[in-house]
């Protein structure tokens, strides 16, 4: 019966969103997401105060005093900013992402979920450019948890292919294994990864006032969430649903389809 209940609770959650717009909504350039303490945005007229879950543009600045904040691009890349970090949007549209690392480090994860094929990150003096995979960047160090990631100076960039696991200098720019304190330091974000993820989830299921109504059903957010976190752990299956949904509609519903894919995914590599 429970699973019952959660599987009405999600496929009407679909229907409400495939039917009451069968083509998918304009993706969104990047959400601001403030983890904790002082984050600014500079839009184009000096920095003030971020809030949790605006909207930001291309050539739009994030920055972090004491706080920590998770940008995600394309409604799919998560770039997470460590206190005392400043980034700029410098390309945000189409396949290709590419960002200004002005100062501090940032942890990235490229899902390819929005369908980017290339994300680069410059910082004063180095460049890293990858195709899908998970590291930490600051104008001194790469550290790469998953995949593969070019790195080199600005006058030489891709110089050097760094794989999983491993990491390298800037002064030395040579592939090294990472130490127990790298590894360390990677085993601090994936448990943010999947909160961002989880918003990003739940901001594409309420993008629509009107959703809920649609349902016919009176579903608050905790009933969603609840719903969500049973499929998240394994107790429902989201391909059934998925799969039961009218294809017509499946263009509508796939985002939230593959951000519970990820979620799922980024869950078992934790265990």
């Amino acid at each position: 019966m429970k699973k019952l209940i959660i599987g009405l609770i999600v496929l009407a959650i679909i229907a409400g969103i495939g039917f009451f717009l069968l083509s998918p909504p304009a993706v969104t350039a990047a959400v601001l997401y403030v983890e904790s303490g002082d984050v600014q945005v500079n839009t184009g007229a000096g920095w003030q105060t971020g809030q949790d879950e605006m909207t930001l543009n291309q050539g739009d600045q994030i920055k972090t005093g004491e706080g920590e904040a998770t940008v995600i691009l394309q409604e799919g890349e998560v770039v997470h900013l460590q206190p005392n970090s400043e980034i700029k949007l410098d390309q945000i549209s189409g396949k290709k992402i590419k960002i200004s690392q002005v100062t501090g480090e940032t942890w990235n994860k490229i899902t390819k979920i929005s369908g980017v094929s290339e994300f680069t990150i410059e910082t004063p003096s180095t460049v890293a450019t990858v195709r899908g995979t998970e590291f930490i960047l600051n104008d001194e160090q790469l550290d790469v948890g998953d995949g593969e990631v070019d790195y080199g100076p600005k006058d030489n960039p891709g110089k050097l292919k760094v794989r999983a696991n491993k990491k390298a200098l800037k002064n030395k720019m040579q592939e090294e294994d990472l130490t127990e304190a790298d590894l360390a330091k990677l085993k601090k974000f994936p448990q943010k990864y999947i909160n961002a993820l989880k918003k990003q989830r739940m901001r594409e299921i309420k993008r629509n006032k009107a959703l809920l109504k649609l349902t016919k059903r009176d579903f608050n957010d905790g009933d969603i969430e609840k719903a969500f976190n049973e499929i998240d752990e394994g107790r429902v299956n989201e391909d059934e649903s998925y799969e039961k949904a009218p294809k017509i509609v499946k263009p509508r519903i796939k985002r939230i389809y593959q951000l519970t894919k990820e979620i799922k995914r980024a869950k078992a590599r934790q265990q």
